[in-house]
């Protein structure tokens, strides 16, 4: 166990209230009681009981954990780790690129709104109502472009001065949140581009070097590759907590993280949201920010950051899984909640940090969301149905599954808990449902679509 100051940190406590535009006034936390030692004590063994059950099964060959309060490291412990070994992240990388990416808008070297195919031109993506893919679309996932994890069948875009390939959108810009390691490589290609630098030296440059992450390497791209250690990942977190600022210096400033934390997206009848900012998951209630993380998992990979501004708290994981399996993250979702309620103990709070409930959908929505849908790009014709317990989804050929609501707009279901998303406008108008297949509008609004894309998509579609 280590308890260490992070040099020039401060306490913040801030609830980034601004993240919601009428929550103007600072909210604080109640401070119910004074944290208990023997409740410190107790969550401790609980952690490194669950660290040592899951090493003795072969989970991982090494392991670090840490909480940070304020400006102090409170709690860690290693398996055989220490503060200073390196670790892959995998997709925490994003984080280390959006910031990166915000500092550049700080800076004025980039900017959010600028099309992309200005930045490349002859990289034509707009496919859906041609609207342009902005910069900020790829900073907050919202570009339309598929998760090829998932969505095999699609269309490569190459471009002389990308050293990978693009994939055609098949979700409007702007609309609809869908995770992709290939718009964060282009954001990377992009910051390159901007900076002179690679990917890794820009990085370095403006975030590294002045926020003294020394342990710190890379990323390869945007999207992954960064290599960091808890002693590293921990003043970074600080960083966040501070308001932006380390050993005396404002690496990033306090406006910025506003608009990295901010939701890019409309959110209909929701106070307590959860949705993806510039880089960062992020979770709000009416009185602001609840907490934003990210995760990284993959094979030899399993890093985690987790940030509860209310309470200038932080916990954070690194380990090296031989492989990334299901048996694993059931394991490291219970370690993300046992080091929550360490932090909770240590801030003597009643009820854990983490905690957040999601919304419903009010009637209203559910009502307007029942119909038949159109996918503009393949034809495919899907129905939404009334169901007791929420909604059903069916397919042209009968097959289908239940849809439970998760929050206001989203609801899940399917074989593997698909998220199925229904776009409002602001004036409450459907303008149509995203799931892992695509965008389907409400075909009483549906547009044609150019013959250009229909062919490409057809032959798409035959491959």
């Amino acid at each position: 166990m280590a308890f260490y100051i992070l040099a020039g940190s401060c306490s913040s406590r801030s609830p980034y209230p601004e993240a919601i535009d009428d929550a103007n006034e600072i909210y604080n936390p109640v401070e119910e009681r004074a944290p208990l030692p023997a409740d410190i004590a107790k969550q401790k063994d609980d952690v490194i009981q669950w660290m040592e059950r899951f090493y003795r099964g072969g989970y991982f060959g090494s392991f670090a954990v840490a909480v940070i309060i304020d400006d102090k490291v409170v709690f860690s412990h290693y398996i055989n780790s220490d503060p200073h070994k390196t670790y892959p992240v995998a997709s925490v990388t994003k984080t280390f690129t959006a910031t990166t990416a915000q500092i550049l808008i700080q800076k004025g070297i980039l900017n959010p709104e600028e099309p992309v195919d200005q930045i490349f031109p002859g990289l034509k993506l707009e496919r859906l109502g041609n609207r342009p893919i902005l910069v900020n679309h790829l900073i907050t996932h919202t570009a339309g472009l598929p998760d090829l994890r998932y969505y095999k069948v699609y269309e490569p875009v190459q471009h002389k001065e990308l050293s990978f390939r693009m994939v055609k959108p098949i979700y409007p810009p702007g609309k609809h949140y869908r995770y992709s390691n290939q718009g964060y490589m282009l954001l990377g290609a992009i910051i390159e581009k901007k900076t002179g630098l690679s990917i890794a030296e820009a990085v370095r440059v403006h975030l590294l070097e002045p926020a003294g992450l020394k342990d710190t390497t890379g990323p390869k791209t945007g999207a992954g590759g960064l290599k960091t250690s808890i002693h590293d990942l921990t003043r970074y977190a600080a960083m966040w907590l501070s308001g932006g600022h380390i050993d005396g210096r404002q690496i990033i400033d306090p406006e910025s993280i506003q608009d990295m934390l901010k939701n890019p997206l409309y959110t209909p009848a929701a106070r307590n949201q959860f949705y993806t900012g510039r880089g960062w998951r992020v979770k709000i209630d009416e009185n602001g920010v609840v907490t934003f993380f990210h995760i990284g998992g993959a094979d030899y990979v399993a890093a985690w950051v987790q940030m509860f501004p209310r309470y200038g708290a932080a916990i954070c994981y690194l380990g090296n899984p031989p492989e990334y399996t299901p048996p694993l993250e059931m394991y490291l979702a219970e370690m993300q909640k046992k080091l929550g309620r360490l932090a909770t103990a240590y801030v003597g709070a009643t009820e854990p940090l983490y905690t957040w409930e999601s919304e419903p959908a009010p009637p209203w929505i559910r009502d307007r969301i029942i119909g038949t849908y159109r996918n503009p790009l393949t034809g495919k014709v899907i129905r939404i149905l009334p169901s007791d317990d929420g909604l059903r989804y069916r397919n042209a050929w009968g097959g289908g599954y239940y849809l439970y609501p998760f929050t206001t707009h989203i609801y899940r279901g399917g074989e593997n808990w698909l998220t199925h998303d229904f776009i409002f406008d602001k004036e409450g108008h459907l303008e149509g449902m995203a799931n892992g297949d695509g965008f389907f509008r409400p075909v009483e609004s549906e547009p044609s679509v150019s013959p250009e894309d229909a062919s490409d998509t057809a032959r798409s579609q035959n491959q």
